[in-house]
């Protein structure tokens, strides 16, 4: 499950040389991620090298998921593992879509996720990181969408703040999933599920948002973000399975920071929702592992329809 990643460099062709056979984008980035086989887990951090050819272009985001040919798009296979036995091109070296060239393993640790430890807040008090484009980029999407409101939004936020923390302290990860990413809930099932094994449960009780600070606004073909400052506190500690508190304190309030990353499609338009329904069919929301409402089966996990958390990154270490 990765944690964290950065892009390290990136290189690209000049237009000139972009048009020689052979020129390709190359991309570095840096991961960290924990690893778990059927006995140990591993904190692992890796850089990898991709490339793909300079003529290339990216699929949406929903076709790039999919491990299929990258040129007609058919379950991949192959008798030479070079090309695609379905339309004959050969798919290999990047030439339709990145491909891993090397994988540099910088650290590996055996190392159990650390559930027990009370750890104390150190970046809440630390100055509000806002980006320098956020007025004239907020301006671009309001403009763009003028149902779209601070309100709305930090509306938005608070509903998924509410549901995230009952679904994280009750282990109920189908809870959070109508609210989250894709990739999100795949990180918040991982903790959970390693709670379980531990027969342990993380509990956040009397959470109240104190205050959401807009900080950044990004815009691209396929998604519009928004990045929140969200201050919050609340009863934050951990029992076993006897419900006896091993971690942090049921007395004592515990003030923190995040900053949470939301996104929608970039051809959504609207006043972000703060209700418990589908918003396509109305029905009450009962969303698939998927990300599919299990009633109308739209798929709404991407933010196809309104504003879902895709990231959340803890103040000490957030650089905008």
């Amino acid at each position: 499950m990765i944690g964290a990643m950065k892009a390290l460099s990136v290189s690209v062709p000049g237009r000139a040389e972009a048009e020689e056979e052979g020129a390709k984008v190359v991309v570095r980035l840096s991961f960290e991620a924990n690893m778990s086989t059927a006995e140990h887990t591993y904190y692992v951090e890796e850089i990898w090298t991709l490339a793909r050819a300079a003529s290339a272009r990216s699929r949406p985001p929903e076709k790039a998921e999919v491990l299929g040919c990258p040129h007609c798009g058919a379950p991949f296979t192959s008798s030479d593992n070079q090309r695609c036995d379905y339309c004959g091109e050969v798919v290999s070296g990047g030439r339709f879509d990145w491909q891993v060239t090397s994988i540099q393993v910088v650290r590996q640790d055996e190392r159990p996720p650390v559930l027990t430890q009370t750890v104390a807040e150190v970046g809440t008090d630390l100055p509000t990181i806002i980006d320098p484009n956020l007025r004239k980029r907020w301006d671009s999407l309001a403009h763009d969408d003028p149902a779209l409101s601070v309100d709305s939004l930090r509306a938005r936020v608070e509903m998924i703040f509410r549901e995230l923390n009952a679904g994280w302290s009750a282990l109920d990860a189908p809870r959070l999933r109508p609210y989250v990413s894709d990739g999100m809930f795949d990180y918040l099932r991982y903790w959970i599920d390693a709670y379980r094994r531990q027969s342990a449960r993380n509990v956040v009780d009397d959470a109240a948002i104190r205050r959401v600070l807009l900080v950044k606004v990004s815009r691209d073909r396929y998604y519009d973000a928004v990045t929140v400052r969200v201050y919050a506190g609340g009863h934050d500690y951990t029992i076993d399975a006897r419900g006896k508190v091993i971690s942090g304190s049921k007395r004592r309030v515990r003030e923190y920071s995040e900053y949470w990353t939301l996104i929608r499609g970039s051809s959504v338009r609207g006043a972000a929702r703060a209700d418990a329904n589908c918003p396509q069919c109305g029905a009450g929301l009962k969303v698939s592992m998927a990300g599919a409402c299990e009633y109308c089966g739209a798929h709404i996990t991407r933010g196809e329809f309104d504003w879902v958390l895709s990231k959340i990154e803890q103040d000490e270490v957030y650089r905008g």
